[in-house]
């Protein structure tokens, strides 16, 4: 059985929109190796590379839906986490704003999970089996959900950094799977957690 590998990573516009979107890349080590060899940009980061490379990595960013995989939410996670935070009307005038993220990423959880899974079995694993490469900003999120993670910028993270700038800038992407949860998971939050 190949070797599966996946990276997550986020992307957004300003400061308190930073986690506007999520993605989550996996697949077979050998494919996705092959993937980022075919972009021929030797790092990816998109907010670091020139117009030159971005160009080059969106007209070549695909996904094949066998062998490796795409997916990208818009959640608006810090937008909804700091609105929820200052709101005059919390339950909870004293929870500090790490609860308030964990709350968050557990109901992004029961969103996501489901779309994953069938995905994932693809490779003989479920999600919560999964080792996420990811960079600082995913970490957390990654840490909530259980999941293992593993800081780094490999091809997995590399790749998860396009796939979510993409999607935040509203790029189509070959096989690339896109959700919008944030309205739904503001509904909850504000249910659940204000007066």
């Amino acid at each position: 059985m190949a070797m599966l590998i996946a990276g997550s990573d986020v992307s957004g516009i300003e400061k308190i929109s930073e986690h506007r979107v999520i993605a989550i890349i996996f697949g077979e080590e050998e494919n996705l190796k092959a993937l980022h060899r075919e972009i021929g940009v030797p790092y990816i980061h998109m907010s670091k590379i020139n117009d030159k490379k971005k160009n080059k990595v969106i007209q070549r960013l695909e996904f094949d839906e066998i062998t490796h995989f795409g997916f990208s939410f818009q959640v608006d996670k810090m937008r909804i986490v700091h609105e929820i935070h200052n709101h005059k009307k919390r339950l909870d005038k004293y929870e500090d704003i790490g609860s308030i993220y964990r709350f968050f990423d557990q109901e992004l959880l029961k969103k996501v999970q489901p779309i994953l899974e069938p995905k994932v079995m693809v490779f003989k694993k479920h999600f919560n089996e999964l080792c996420l490469e990811v960079d600082e900003d995913m970490m957390h999120t990654s840490r909530n959900w259980g999941l293992t993670n593993h800081i780094g910028n490999g091809i997995a993270q590399q790749l998860s950094d396009a796939t979510a700038y993409c999607h935040n800038n509203e790029i189509d992407i070959p096989g690339l799977k896109t959700f919008d949860f944030s309205q739904d998971l503001e509904k909850i939050m504000k249910t659940n957690l204000l007066k």
